[in-house]
């Protein structure tokens, strides 16, 4: 937030730019059941977080707050404003304690006024000229009682006027040293400028939008940022970012400018999967879209289904008829298109209903195991308790085998990854594929994943014949962990 103006949506942290806390956390005194302070990081009027400070409030439990340690003078010039948004009165006191009496506060009056919106106001010190501030409060007190009571103080500020701090001009030499660009609507920027020689406080970057309205990037202290995984927005051509020194009091200068030319913009890569693959007549199918992130329309042909075609982007299909049919989807936008076609991929047939896992209790095989209870067999004994899961360790790939013991026409298959076992999220296995082969030796990719971070994943595939299934895991976690966990491997299909 900037001056309660919103200019990013996103997290970002810098802890060299962080503002100086409150002294005392929380530090609150009241006869009778104190109002609550806390940080709260939905609403700002500068930064990403505000004071905000809530409760019954009652001339019963008036609550003083305090929450800085300081050494200021109160010069002829000085100035205090504080910031603050309530539905209510503010019904707020500014405490001032001086160095000749620090256990005694003095408290300043703040405008009895609703502010829904954030809104300043400037307390008179001429009377308190010479002296010194050794310690900053807030008081709160109501004659009514205020069953809602709820404020948030954005900024409060101590000025000395007679010492304008002067606007800063624009930085110089401002370059794009590096870039990066990938599937032509992701890239990222190193940028570099001439530091100004008058004091700076932090130099700001803001992305110009395509509809003009800029967005905050981030801020550094340094005359170098990196500006991280930016999105292509719309198909634009080219990315204004601008480069805004500020000053000690936060108020920003010049902006400097410089534009990241994009590369052509991508066709789209059309790709779609089934919640299912081998049904009985009347029964639904729910088609997801996987095409790449350009897509901007859709266009699906579905032999023998109902409807036959959609435009939809995930659309549901209904299969009365027995028998196999293909299924195709054109992904396009305006560089182009692309097409796929999946063979076979939908069966229907009233021996469809006898669908199990023929995984369950057959021969397994790893490449490793993390102990002797976390071996192979542990993925597919149907047990979701005791820790039950196979567990490999070393280096990655790490691969699971099934014998299924004999040919069974397979259509799908589910995973049940680490969370579902009641571990952390970070550890759900991220990228895998799953091969069937009918000797063990001769191996066919039947499911390629990238990028999951579900805790089960559903796979279905169009019906195969398979004795052999392997499950290799290529990036176990969400992180850098290269350790396998597999609480449930499942393989849907036929008994013979």
């Amino acid at each position: 937030m900037w001056d309660g103006t919103q200019v990013r949506e996103t997290g970002w942290n810098n802890r060299s730019l962080q503002d100086v806390l409150p002294t005392w956390r929380w530090l609150t005194e009241s006869k009778g059941n104190a109002l609550t302070p806390s940080l709260d990081w939905s609403d700002a009027y500068y930064g990403g977080s505000s004071l905000k400070v809530s409760g019954t409030l009652s001339s019963a439990n008036a609550t003083h707050l305090k929450l800085y340690q300081t050494d200021l003078k109160i010069e002829p010039a000085t100035k205090l404003s504080i910031t603050y948004k309530t539905q209510n009165k503010p019904s707020m006191k500014v405490g001032l304690a001086f160095a000749d009496r620090p256990d005694q506060f003095v408290f300043l009056d703040v405008k009895d006024k609703k502010a829904s919106g954030w809104t300043t106001d400037i307390l008179n010190l001429t009377p308190y000229k010479g002296k010194r501030i050794v310690a900053l409060s807030l008081h709160f007190d109501s004659k009514e009682i205020i069953s809602d009571y709820d404020i948030h103080i954005g900024q409060i500020s101590i000025r000395n006027n007679s010492n304008p701090v002067k606007q800063l001009e624009a930085v110089q030499e401002l370059n794009v040293i590096q870039s990066d660009f990938r599937g032509g609507i992701y890239g990222d920027a190193r940028l570099q400028w001439k530091a100004l020689d008058e004091e700076v406080q932090q130099y700001e970057i803001y992305r110009v939008l395509p509809d003009g309205k800029e967005t905050w990037v981030g801020a550094t202290t340094n005359n170098v940022f990196y500006v991280p995984e930016m999105k292509r927005i719309n198909a634009e051509q080219a990315t204004i970012l601008k480069v805004v020194a500020v000053n000690a009091k936060y108020e920003r200068g010049q902006a400097a400018s410089v534009t990241i030319q994009w590369p052509a913009y991508p066709k789209p890569e059309a790709g779609f999967k089934a919640d299912a693959t081998l049904i009985t007549p009347g029964q639904q199918v729910h088609f997801t879209d996987l095409s790449s992130e350009v897509t901007e329309g859709w266009s699906w042909t579905f032999e023998n289904g109902s409807p036959a075609v959609s435009t939809e982007q995930n659309p549901v299909v209904t299969y009365d008829k027995e028998g196999t049919y293909n299924v195709t989807l054109t992904a396009t936008n305006s560089s182009g298109q692309d097409t796929v076609t999946k063979q076979a991929l939908i069966t229907v047939s009233k021996g469809a209903s006898g669908i199990k896992n023929v995984a369950l209790g057959k021969t397994a095989t790893a490449d490793h195991a993390c102990g002797p209870a976390e071996g192979a067999g542990k993925a597919i004994d149907g047990k979701m308790t005791d820790n039950s899961k196979w567990c490999a360790l070393g280096n990655q790939p790490h691969w699971l085998q099934v014998d299924l013991g004999k040919e069974h026409q397979i259509s799908g298959f589910v995973i049940k990854h680490a969370e579902s076992g009641g571990e952390w999220s970070g550890f759900n296995t991220s990228d895998y594929s799953i091969q069937v082969s009918a000797d063990g030796v001769n191996w066919s990719d039947v499911v390629h994943v990238q990028g999951n971070a579900a805790a089960e994943t559903s796979d279905a595939i169009a019906l195969v014949k398979a004795r052999y299934v392997k499950l290799n895991v290529l990036k176990p976690t969400q992180g850098g962990d290269t350790a396998a966990r597999i609480y449930e491997f499942e393989v849907h299909g036929l008994q013979p």
